[in-house]
């Protein structure tokens, strides 16, 4: 069953979503993987400045695209590629064997805004970390709960995250604030020091209290340098168009909404697209209008400029030893070998959403005699 490998390979496997740790054989492990992953890209769509209020990513397009994202990986790991190309550099197996060695079973997602304006821009440059404006235990809280929780904050690439756990890398993620267009407030209650974040359209609020001035001090000026920042690289977000209503349009062109569509009337018609309308011009003779007769008040949808960039990489281990071995690991093991396999995607929303992948990079690096992982750095 198709689907239940796929289950099977998301559970087996921990996955590192903009450094939040999803560990392998946890408790609806790939729910979570969904669910954390599908959230991210909707969170930088809708705080992406390109994309406009009606053309935001809907939460379907972001479930599918996850999906489509993570079978990718998959489907990857299942054909193993790397072994194939390195059978393929080693093509005298009376000399030399190719054999799989410990690998680390995490995959790593990486989710941000897209840069550049096509997909080889990804290609040359590997997802580098985001950068750490600031991070530490605070109690925090949202605007519809009084209670005070101690969390591990993070202020990075332009989102304030919020863990459970800070070690051995913080996991446990709770939540995340866009931090583009985003303002803050200062506020002093009793014996604590509070920084008020709304969002840019005001519908979510965080606060972070503090008890030492300069620890508040400390962090309103990281969030407030992270904000400048995010707002330095995207311009202002432009209106987006306000769609007229039907009846209305209907109305101030002198038509009718008529059920049959009656000579000199229009008529509504609900297409893929949404409600557009149509007017029908019927001939004295009662016969069907010819396809001229036809027309739409909207312009058919374009395509949206993709908004957010996925980049995924995995890693796998392998040795090349001697076809007549010895016994002896460190005679034997010519080679120690990793192979990082890695893929960008670039998704868009609205109507006309799609997803841009680029070919599946194989990345080979080489080490004489028997190595750890750790031998190979990052």
């Amino acid at each position: 069953n198709c689907t239940a490998d796929f289950w099977k390979f998301l559970q087996k496997h921990s996955v590192v979503i903009n450094a939040h740790t999803i560990p392998a054989e946890t408790i609806h492990g790939p729910e979570r993987i969904i669910g954390s992953m599908s959230r991210c890209i909707l969170e930088y769509d809708r705080s992406s400045s390109e994309a406009h209020a009606h053309h935001n990513m809907s939460e379907a397009q972001a479930l599918c695209y996850t999906r489509d994202i993570l079978m990718s990986m998959w489907k990857s790991r299942g054909r193993d590629d790397a072994h194939t190309t390195l059978d393929a550099l080693c093509r005298n197996p009376h000399l030399v064997i190719v054999l799989p060695a410990n690998s680390d079973p995490t995959l790593h997602v990486h989710v941000t805004y897209t840069t550049g304006d096509d997909l080889t821009d990804a290609i040359l440059e590997p997802p580098s970390a985001p950068a750490t404006e600031i991070s530490g235990w605070v109690t925090t809280r949202s605007k519809s709960f009084k209670n005070w929780k101690n969390r591990f904050c993070v202020v990075a690439d332009g989102v304030l995250s919020y863990y459970e756990h800070a070690q051995p890398r913080p996991h446990g993620l709770r939540g995340q604030l866009v931090l583009v267009g985003a303002a803050i407030n200062l506020l002093r209650e009793k014996h604590l020091y509070v920084v008020q974040i709304f969002t840019k359209d005001q519908e979510r609020e965080r606060q972070l209290s503090f008890r030492d001035e300069n620890v508040f001090l400390e962090w309103k000026d990281a969030i407030q340098r992270a904000i400048e920042a995010c707002s330095t690289k995207s311009p202002p977000q432009s209106p987006g168009r306000k769609r007229k209503n039907a009846g209305r349009i209907l109305t101030e062109s002198g038509g009718r909404i008529i059920k049959g569509g009656v000579e000199g009337g229009f008529k509504a018609i609900k297409g893929a697209s949404g409600l557009i309308v149509r007017g029908i011009r019927k001939n004295q003779a009662g016969r069907r209008p010819s396809i001229s007769s036809l027309w739409t008040q909207e312009p058919p949808p374009k395509l949206e400029p993709p908004t957010v960039q996925v980049s995924v990489e995995s890693s796998r281990m392998y040795k090349i030893i001697t076809a007549d071995p010895i016994g002896n690991e460190a005679e034997d093991t010519w080679l120690t070998v990793r192979a990082r396999t890695s893929q960008h995607f670039r998704l868009s929303g609205g109507e006309l959403g799609r997803i841009l992948s680029d070919e599946e990079v194989v990345d080979i690096e080489f080490l004489k005699g028997p190595k750890s992982v750790t031998e190979f750095g990052t």
